[in-house]
């Protein structure tokens, strides 16, 4: 089962980021403290190219088969059903997350593959009452119990088998 990113959605993204990155230039020929539209160019406009480039991405974002899940945000590469313990849909301001819940050995057999920074940014997510590894579901075509429901099946599938 694949997953694609909504186009529109990313759309969306895009609009918002450019919108700030304008603000900030605005900004910058205004009587505002410069640092204001100095990081509104930063933040929009560094927004604005990675929401362009997943535009561009055609590839499924998160793959479901009979081993393991496959989320390409991750970069953790494919995460074995046998590994996980349980899961959640958790939901963390308006943004819903699928929890992976698993032992400590094993979060950190995927973790390793990741750079110190990714793994700092990972830490955010533990932060926020949610486990270090987790499928972010904002963006896709897919709502996010419609996600979940079909993770089920396949976690509840690989261990019964």
């Amino acid at each position: 089962m694949e997953y694609h990113q909504s186009k529109w959605k990313y759309l969306g993204f895009l609009t918002f980021t450019t919108v700030i990155l304008a603000g900030g230039v605005y900004s910058l020929t205004t009587e505002n403290p410069w640092w204001w539209g100095l990081t509104a160019i930063i933040l929009g406009g560094l927004g604005s190219f990675l929401f362009a480039k997943e535009l561009k991405n055609n590839k499924p974002r998160i793959i479901f088969d009979d081993e393991g899940l496959t989320d390409t945000s991750l970069k953790v590469g494919k995460i074995l059903w046998s590994d996980l313990c349980g899961t959640n849909l958790m939901q963390v301001h308006k943004s819903k997350w699928i929890t992976l819940e698993m032992s400590e050995d094993t979060y950190d057999k995927y973790l390793s593959q990741l750079g110190p920074l990714q793994r700092k940014m990972l830490a955010g997510n533990v932060a926020m009452g949610l486990t270090p590894l987790n499928l972010n579901v904002i963006g896709l075509k897919a709502n996010a119990e419609e996600v979940f429901e079909k993770f089920n099946e396949y976690y509840a599938s690989a261990n019964n088998s």
